[in-house]
C-alpha cells in the first residue's frame, strides 16, 4: 500500500464473476491485530482482492482499519 497522497498501486487484474446487484459502502471487514477479513457470504467473491493488498503490504494490513467499499449492477 502507498503512503497517502500517493496515487492508488496496480495490484493486477482480479476477474470476479458477481451474480446479484448490490451496493455495500464502507463495510468494516478487519480491524487493526487482524489479519483475518471477516465479510459475509455474498461478498465472499471479493476474497481475491482483499488477499491481494493483505499480501502487498501484511504490516500496514495489521496497524489498519480495513473497509470494503463493492457496487455491482
Amino acid at each position: 500500500m502507498s503512503p497517502a497522497g500517493d496515487p492508488p498501486k496496480d495490484l493486477g487484474l482480479i476477474a470476479l464473476t458477481p451474480s446479484e446487484m448490490m451496493f455495500w459502502m464502507y463495510l468494516p471487514v478487519s480491524e487493526p491485530g487482524n489479519m483475518l477479513a471477516l465479510v459475509p457470504h455474498n461478498l465472499r467473491q471479493f476474497d481475491p482482492i482483499l488477499s491481494a493488498v493483505r499480501a502487498d503490504d501484511p504490516d500496514r494490513w495489521m496497524d489498519s482499519y480495513v473497509y470494503l467499499t463493492a457496487k455491482t449492477l
